[in-house]
């Protein structure tokens, strides 16, 4: 209710209006705050608050506890982007079990863990022709 674009991060962006929220020791919401208020891009409100721009694609759903560090290299947002969660249920564990293995390992086995929590989809039979006939 403090400002209409602060409002829209609702829909656009929900990981900024959660980080913009609920603070985090160290980073300086207010900075990010007036970003968002005086119409700076995303990827700029999103850098000031400590927050990768790859969460933007998640649910309002995937944030329950304040967003640690999680990667955001070129390579790992590349990749993150193949393994997000398919549905709102599974986003809060999916976010917290990547965050934890990004703190814990590196990078990569965050990626790895993201498929693994990630069902695989349905595999769809292929119907083969009948034999032909011989006559």
């Amino acid at each position: 209710m403090r400002h209409t674009r602060l409002a829209d991060l609702a829909a656009s962006f929900p990981a900024l209006l959660f980080a913009l929220a609920v603070p985090r020791a160290g980073i300086a919401s207010a900075r990010a705050r007036a970003c968002v208020i005086d119409g700076r891009s995303l990827a700029d409100a999103a850098a000031a608050a400590g927050i990768p721009l790859w969460l933007r694609r998640l649910p309002p759903e995937a944030f329950t506890a304040p967003i640690t560090g999680l990667p955001d290299d070129e390579l790992f947002r590349r990749q993150i982007a193949n393994h997000l969660p398919p549905s709102p249920k599974l986003a809060p564990i999916w976010l917290k079990s990547v965050a934890a293995v990004a703190e814990l390992a590196h990078g990569p086995a965050a990626v790895w863990i993201a498929r693994e929590l990630v069902p695989a989809p349905p595999r769809t039979r292929v119907a083969h022709p009948p034999p032909p006939l011989r006559c």
